[in-house]
Parts: structure tokens; sequence; C-alpha cells
């Protein structure tokens, strides 16, 4: 996690959002056994924000104050805003506002100064309601930065179009590699696990495997020759959970293999499927959306970074990590059987019987 609109690898303050979480209440899901960090409620009974909650807004924007984070994380839920792209948004207007290309007379007087939680709270409020800037910033990062120009683009933090997450891509490979290849930008939701897989260093041995998926042992953390073929290969399990409707958390949790998904939908259906044939429905869902967007023009050019993320590196977790994204690039295109341009070949269509996409 990264802070500061992503331009700093700590912010030490951030721990008074976890010191709170011994302090709710766990929500489950309907016949859920587990409950998950991502199912909490207050002792007032409302839903506690999440840590991708936290992780942008709040961190982002260098506040810890967990009763007003709290109060925007309900504001968001409220007006049906997405509380992870909230965080990029509103450090992306902060950053612009230190930059001086806003100032005041943009922002109807709130100033948008690091670490200021009772502007974020007004200004959350006018971008559910679309008044004054909170009507620019409610196109997202992208839109806002085009229409105030200058200098902004270079730190609108979000991948076609999509808003950065609370994991920073400088923390591991795979996130690097999953936020410039997402379907819809940068999520860290579509590479199912990805991290779990290569979370391996000196001081902490690997502790989970996927032997079904190709990985008997998880890949040295910061090692990015073998990241491409983990990312295409964790992005078809992505969509193969999706496509299943079952729970993702029990996945990242106990570490589900595919072929007991195998087992179950054989038994709830009566069908005779195994886990090949189900990882190859992922590939398939992962290269049907692929060329759904190479018909938008979609390329390699679109599977980039930000410059800030490719060029600034971070104290902290990070090391001091850049993505060496075009070696990663490389191999996942080569692991998909995808052209250099990151087109799926007319070989790979064949082979999934999508050849129709080519029409």
């Amino acid at each position: 996690m990264s802070a500061k609109n992503y331009s700093q690898g700590t912010f030490e303050s951030a721990h008074v959002y976890p010191d709170e979480i011994p302090n709710m209440q766990p929500m489950y899901c309907r016949h859920c056994p587990w409950g998950c960090l991502e199912s909490l409620k207050t002792p007032s009974g409302e839903r506690h924000m999440v840590w991708e909650a936290w992780g942008t807004y709040a961190t982002q924007c260098c506040i810890a104050n967990p009763q007003a984070m709290q109060e925007v994380y309900s504001l968001c839920n409220r007006y049906g805003m997405d509380t992870i792209s909230i965080g990029p948004v509103l450090s992306f207007a902060y950053e612009c506002f230190e930059k001086g290309l806003v100032t005041k007379d943009d922002t109807d007087g709130i100033e948008l100064v690091w670490g200021n939680h009772e502007a974020m709270l007004k200004m959350v409020k006018k971008i559910g309601e679309r008044e004054g800037f909170g009507d620019l910033l409610a196109e997202g990062v992208k839109k806002a930065a085009e229409r105030i120009g200058g200098t902004a683009a270079e730190f609108a933090m979000h991948v076609k179009g999509l808003e950065f997450p609370a994991h920073d891509p400088r923390s591991m490979p795979s996130h690097a590699l999953d936020y410039a290849t997402g379907c819809i930008g940068a999520s860290h939701m579509e590479a199912v696990a990805a991290d779990h897989l290569e979370n391996w260093t000196e001081e902490d041995p690997p502790r989970r495997t996927a032997p079904e998926l190709g990985f008997p042992t998880a890949l040295r953390r910061f090692d990015e020759v073998g990241k491409g073929t983990l990312v295409a290969k964790t992005q078809d399990f992505g969509a193969l959970i999706d496509s299943l409707v079952v729970c993702l958390y029990l996945t990242l949790g106990p570490w589900v293999q595919p072929s007991q998904y195998a087992h179950l939908i054989n038994s709830a259906c009566g069908w005779d499927t195994d886990k090949d044939e189900l990882l190859q429905i992922g590939e398939r869902i992962v290269n049907l959306r692929r060329m759904l967007s190479v018909k938008r023009g979609i390329t390699r050019k679109d599977d980039i970074l930000p410059p800030r993320v490719l060029t600034q590196r971070l104290e902290g977790g990070s090391r001091g990590y850049i993505p060496n994204l075009g070696l990663m690039l490389n191999e996942y295109y080569s692991a998909r059987g995808w052209d250099e341009t990151g087109i799926p070949t007319r070989a790979k269509l064949t082979e999934l019987g999508l050849l129709q996409c080519l029409k």
C-alpha cells in the first residue's frame, strides 16, 4: 500500500485503521460459516469500511481519522459510488490543488490540503450530488485530467480509465501486470490469488501452492520471469470463479483447487467435466473479452501503467522496485498465444472455438 496519491511508500499513521478492526463484529453472508474481513459491522450496526476503502481515500490523502473515513464510506454506499475509485479521484484532486492546477475558486472554496478530512467529506457530498467541482470529479480521474489539462494527466492514477485500487503495483509484479492487462483497467481482482503465489522472500518462505494451475512452488516476490504465465493462468481462474458465482474469498483463503470446483459442478448439474475443461472455459472468457476490446481499438499501447509507477521508486515494503512491464508483457502475450501487439492469434481463437470473433 502506498500513500499521497501513490507517490510515497509509507504512511505510518494508517495504523489507526486496522486498530479499529477488533472492535467490529462479523457480518456473515447467508449460510457462510467463515465470515471474512470484507464483512464487518460497527457497534452501531453499519457496515464497517473495508481496507480497500481506507487504503485508497484515507492513506492516499494522508488522513488518519477512522470516524471521518467511516462517514465517507457510508456516504459512498448511500450515493452508490465505488469506495475504491473514490480514493484516487480525491487524491488526484488534492494533488491538483497542491500543484496549483485548481484553486479554491474551482473547488467551491474547499481547501483540498493533504490530511484535511473535513474537505474530503465536503467533496464526497459534492461528487455524490454532482455539484460544482464534484461534477467534474464524478467523471473519474481520466476525464477530469483531460478537462483540467496541464500536467494533470501525469498523476491521474488509472489504467484504461479505471482508478487504482489500494495495492500499489510496485509492491508485486503480478499486480503491475494484472492492472496493465485487465480488461476493465486497473482491477486487482482479475488475476485471482496471483499475489499469494509470488509472496516468497527469504524471510517469508512459500506457504501456498497451486499445482493444478502449474505452480507446485510459489515464485519469488520480485522476480519477473514467470509472472506473465502466472497472471495469465490466474486471470483464467478468476474468470472461471466469476462464472461459477462462488465466493472469491473462500478461494483466496483455503485455496480451493479447480478440480474441487469440477466435482461440485458435476454434483450440482450432472455434468462430467474436469479441471482442464473448466480452466479452458476461463481462458475462453478472457480471450472473448480481449477480442471485444480489440474491436474497440485496444492493443498493447493500452496495456500500460501511469508514468509515476514506471519511473518513481518507493521506500518501504516495495524495496524500490519498478516493474519491467515490457518484459512481463512479452511473456504474458506468449503464454496467452497472442501476437506481440496483444491481439489473440487465429490459432488461439481456433483452439478455443472463438474464430467467429475475427468477423
